[in-house]
């Protein structure tokens, strides 16, 4: 299986995923960037035999829906020349065009949000507004919209941990969640019907109360 990320900003949870994790490193083979805050990793993705490939869209005067539409075919190019099976994204543009049909249900999105709730950017400083009691993190499918692909699995935590710790105590769950996911695309257990996800095997009947008591 060979996986790609596409990333926009520092790559922080990119770069603490692979040294965490060995062995799930070796499936990552190409990390697709559209922002210049991480090429301080290039050297570091390299030694790791990962391909780092960066695209400067800063130097041409593209607006919006322009740089989504180049990226999108830009980012199929790649993924198809390297014979990805997945592309996990972190990145800030939207995808369109061919990438999504010919990537239908191969593009998983990492949110830092419990989807349906707080979609586009800034969707924890959302939660914080709203007061939210409940916090975490998404792996989507991407479709044509914004944060509304069918939904793979969540990780949640109580608001406490982002007073106590900051931005990086609920972005950092997501390696929890990479690593959950990389194990249920090796194992070819998720499946979808009617825009829905069903993980083979998982207990969809769990539950526990935030705080946890003794």
């Amino acid at each position: 299986m060979n996986i790609a990320f596409y990333i926009s900003r520092k790559g922080g949870r990119v770069e603490k995923f692979l040294k965490k994790n060995i062995e799930l490193r070796k499936k990552v083979k190409v990390i697709i960037s559209d922002g210049e805050d991480n090429l301080h990793l290039k050297d570091f993705f390299e030694e790791l035999d990962i391909k780092y490939i960066y695209i400067n869209f800063e130097s041409l005067s593209l607006d919006k829906k322009e740089r989504n539409e180049r990226l999108s075919d830009v980012m199929l190019k790649i993924l198809k020349e390297n014979k990805i099976d997945y592309c996990i994204t972190f990145g800030k543009h939207i995808l369109k065009g061919k990438l999504l049909k010919e990537y239908e249900n191969r593009l998983i999105n990492i949110h830092a949000a419990l989807l349906p709730s707080y979609r586009g950017r800034k969707p924890i400083d959302q939660a914080v507004s709203d007061n939210a009691f409940i916090v975490g993190s998404t792996a989507h499918f991407i479709d044509e919209g914004t944060d509304t692909g069918p939904i793979i699995l969540n990780v949640v935590q109580n608001m406490e941990g982002f007073y106590e710790g900051g931005y990086d105590k609920i972005l950092d769950s997501q390696l929890l969640l990479l690593e959950k996911l990389f194990l249920l695309l090796e194992e070819n257990r998720i499946t979808l019907k009617d825009k829905k996800v069903k993980i083979i095997g998982a207990n969809y009947n769990y539950y526990m109360t935030f705080p946890k008591i003794d």
